[in-house]
């Protein structure tokens, strides 16, 4: 197994760096009115038979919509784009992103249902 798989096993009540970098932006935009608020990790979406998917923050928009931003390092697995994928599709009344932070800086995409 890859050393960079280790974050598998981490501890699941704190943020890793990535996601904190991300918070820092949701923060800043919360501060500049763009955003009205977010939460980190607050709920659990049922995507299948004992399969879930726990978004990294939701991110309450100023027309009072909802998305989920999904916060990835350099490495992406398919297992996170499948699930990712998945929910956007059984959930479509809420937007979902996904931010993809490396050395480069951060690019983002639009994840649209199947």
């Amino acid at each position: 197994m890859r050393a960079s798989f280790s974050a598998l096993g981490r501890d699941r009540n704190t943020m890793n760096k990535t996601e904190s970098v991300h918070a820092a932006d949701l923060e800043m935009q919360k501060r500049a009115g763009q955003i009205r608020d977010y939460r980190w990790q607050p709920l659990r979406l049922k995507i299948g038979a004992n399969c879930t998917y726990e978004p990294d923050f939701l991110v309450f928009l100023l027309d009072r919509t909802m998305e989920f931003h999904e916060v990835k390092g350099g490495f992406i697995t398919d297992d996170a784009i499948v699930k990712l994928k998945v929910a956007a599709n059984l959930f479509p009344w809420f937007g979902f992103r996904m931010y993809q932070y490396d050395r480069k800086g951060c690019k983002t995409r639009e994840v649209n249902p199947l």
